[in-house]
C-alpha cells in the first residue's frame, strides 16, 4: 500500500464508515424484521415491527460513535420496546424463545 492510500486494518477490500457517520441502510434489517415478526406473530403487524425496529436504529445511530453492532442493538431494542407495549395493550401473553 502507497503511502498516499490510507488503509482502514480491516484488510480484504473491507470498508469503513468515516468517524461520526451511521450507515444509512441498517446492515440486517430485513433478517432482524424477520426474527421479531416470528417472535411477535399476530400481536404487532409488519409495519409496526419495521417501524419500531428503523426508531430503534436511527436513536442509536444519532448518538453513537462506533457503528459495528448498531444492528444487533437496534434488534435488541426494538424487541424490548415491543415487549413491553404488547401486554399493555392485550396483545401478546407470553413471549418465545429468542
Amino acid at each position: 500500500m502507497d503511502e498516499k492510500s490510507p488503509g482502514n486494518g480491516m484488510g480484504d477490500g473491507a470498508r469503513q464508515l468515516p468517524s461520526g457517520v451511521p450507515p444509512l441502510v441498517m446492515p440486517g434489517f430485513e433478517s432482524a424484521s424477520k426474527r421479531l415478526m416470528v417472535e411477535f406473530d399476530g400481536a404487532f403487524s409488519s409495519n409496526a415491527i419495521e417501524q419500531q425496529l428503523r426508531a430503534a436504529y436511527d436513536s442509536l445511530a444519532s448518538t453513537s460513535t462506533v457503528h459495528n453492532f448498531l444492528s444487533i442493538l437496534a434488534e435488541r431494542s426494538a424487541r424490548e420496546q415491543l415487549r413491553s407495549l404488547a401486554p399493555s395493550q392485550g396483545r401478546l401473553t407470553g413471549t418465545r424463545a429468542s
